[in-house]
């Protein structure tokens, strides 16, 4: 849960049909005297008429077709059935990019910073952790949920709850879209927002096949709002773990983006523009989209922390590594210069 993270109305399902017409008699009779040059024909005529409805149709691509587009391709190519479910869910690696763990994959936010990272050409491979494989079903369209998907089965409050995805040693970032509910007890929030952050990091660091944490990245969505001293509140006290979170991780020694959004809400005009603060101070326009909070975490991920300066920048490479900063939005022309925005939100 995020500062004024609001609920939205489920997303209408999106539900494919066709239509039918019975032929008469005459017309069977006249079908059975058709060439087969004109069957040949009509069976191209039939696919033309198909690409615009799949190219229309993309969005649903991600979700249940993907489970068809496996279930067709293995049925004919069983001796490859792993690459196959692959090439369904998106994961076919791109050499030299990075390698993403993201946490919370199948919340509003997570799922959303998921299906991003997929579409990003610099990113290599997206691994998601997911509490259970129907939730991931559901939501990412996967269809085995599995390792061979990209799925891993973890838990954030576990101290070892990532170490099946991370224990190859490619993982390059860690993405962090989890978060504590309202309704998660007082005892619990802690365990989510800022062990589980804790938890994270150390399993991203211990299994990296790099000795240098400077090679590695840690993406985190917190909240604004973190400021502000505990109070008797809906949020009980998440905003003061996810604080102790971004206080760990900014003496981490690992590059790291902490993202805190004014408050999280999908049914804003387009016609907004983000803004970056540094101070909690609200936006009076206050909510962000979760699409651009997406977009933002994931310009994060393949964004340079100039690891390469020499050591007589070391100071100006040490502040360039690390990024804190409240993300609000106004009306204006649609920001699509992330990276700029990031780099604009530091503090001078």
């Amino acid at each position: 849960m995020y500062y004024s993270d609001l609920p939205i109305e489920e997303q209408k399902k999106m539900t494919p049909h066709s239509s039918s017409s019975d032929k008469n008699s005459n017309n069977a009779i006249m079908r059975s005297r058709i060439s087969l040059p004109w069957i040949l024909s009509a069976i191209a005529t039939v696919l033309l008429l198909s690409i615009p409805l799949l190219v229309l149709d993309c969005d649903y691509c991600f979700s249940s077709s993907k489970q068809q587009l496996v279930a067709a391709v293995t049925s004919t190519t069983s001796d490859d059935s792993t690459a196959a479910a692959a090439a369904a869910s998106g994961i076919i690696s791109k050499t030299g990019g990075e390698i993403v763990v993201i946490t919370g994959a199948t919340g509003r936010l997570g799922s959303k910073l998921y299906f991003e990272l997929q579409r990003n050409e610099q990113v290599s491979e997206v691994r998601a952790i997911v509490r259970t494989r129907e939730r991931a079903r559901s939501i990412l369209g996967c269809n085995r949920c599995d390792e061979s998907e990209g799925i891993y089965l973890g838990d954030i409050t576990d101290p070892n709850g990532l170490d099946s995805a991370m224990e190859d040693g490619k993982v390059t970032t860690l993405a962090i879209a989890s978060g504590a509910g309202m309704s998660t007890p007082e005892e619990e929030q802690r365990a989510v927002e800022f062990d589980g952050v804790v938890y994270s990091v150390r399993s991203l660091v211990m299994n990296s096949n790099s000795n240098n944490k400077s090679l590695l990245k840690v993406v985190l969505c917190s909240s604004m709002g973190t400021t502000r001293p505990p109070s008797p509140s809906s949020f009980g006290n998440i905003l003061h773990w996810k604080l102790n979170a971004e206080a760990f991780l900014s003496t981490a020694g690992i590059p790291s983006f902490i993202v805190k959004p004014c408050g999280l809400k999908d049914d804003l005009p387009t016609n907004y523009a983000l803004y970056t603060g540094n101070f909690d101070t609200p936006s009076k326009y206050y909510t962000v989209t979760r699409d651009n909070v997406a977009h933002v975490m994931t310009e994060a991920v393949i964004m340079s922390t100039n690891t390469n300066r020499n050591d007589s920048d070391e100071q100006e490479q040490q502040h360039h590594q690390h990024y804190r900063f409240d993300l609000c939005s106004k009306p204006g022309n649609p920001t699509t210069d992330f990276k700029k925005l990031i780099e604009d939100s530091i503090w001078e």
